[in-house]
């Protein structure tokens, strides 16, 4: 990840607050929408620092799946 690092997490909280819940392979086809050059090592990246601050959790659907679930909506009031 380089410089497009805040904008990346930014389309990937986006995409997420969205749709709740979606399959990294659906998320990596919503970020390149914007984002063409998105490796999947970076938003890997991204979602890794989500789940460690609590605002998703992931489940492995499959040897080279994962369902990724929204758990907190960002800001106050959202809820």
């Amino acid at each position: 990840m380089s410089d497009q690092a805040p904008l990346l997490r930014s389309e990937v909280s986006e995409i997420l607050e969205e749709k709740k819940a979606i399959q990294f392979d659906d998320l990596l086809r919503e970020v390149r929408k914007t984002y063409s050059d998105a490796s999947e090592k970076d938003i890997m990246s991204v979602l890794i620092k989500f789940e460690i601050m609590g605002l998703i959790v992931t489940t492995r659907l499959s040897k080279k799946n994962l369902r990724i679930e929204l758990l907190k909506a960002r800001g106050p009031g959202t809820d």
